[in-house]
């Protein structure tokens, strides 16, 4: 890994059309699909922040373990990486705790107002729901991808 930079990204699973199943094993978090379009920046060592798209609730955090792939097969989501679960306890029942994008942004901020949400553009609690909604990822600041992995790891404490 000499030379590479570790990146956090937010990651939706689901769409506006099929919100994320609220059910054990519902989630796969051994292959993390990409929508189509622009080859993601992910790359192997990145860290990806899964999050329902429905319910904006954290799934888990994952490390990506292989190359950026494609699959023509797959018209929709035809990118897809392999990834390993630092949290497969939390993932197993992520919908039962109340972590919401939304007020994890705001606790960010209140605690640390001069942060960014995001690695490169400047967004607040409001504008960053908003500029989620519909991506297929955002890199993170990394004070704020460790604040949502410090959320995973207490176990939604």
């Amino acid at each position: 890994m000499k030379g590479r930079v570790m990146a956090h990204f937010l990651k939706p699973v689901g769409t506006k059309e099929k919100n994320m199943a609220e059910e054990e094993g519902a989630v796969d978090t051994k292959r993390v699909e990409f929508a189509k379009g622009r080859e993601p920046k992910i790359r192997e060592g990145h860290i990806l922040i899964l999050f329902a798209s429905g319910s904006q609730k954290l799934i888990t955090y994952l490390s990506v373990v292989s190359k950026i792939q494609h699959n023509p097969e797959n018209e929709d989501f035809p990118y897809f990486v392999h990834t390993k679960d630092w949290a497969p306890e939390y993932s197993k029942k992520w919908w039962t705790y109340n972590n919401t994008l939304g007020s994890l942004a705001s606790a960010h901020l209140a605690a640390n107002p001069t942060n960014k949400l995001a690695a490169t553009k400047v967004l607040n609690e409001t504008t960053f729901a908003t500029f989620i909604y519909g991506k297929s990822s955002l890199e993170l600041n990394t004070d704020f991808a460790y604040s949502l992995i410090n959320t995973i790891k207490a176990g939604g404490k």
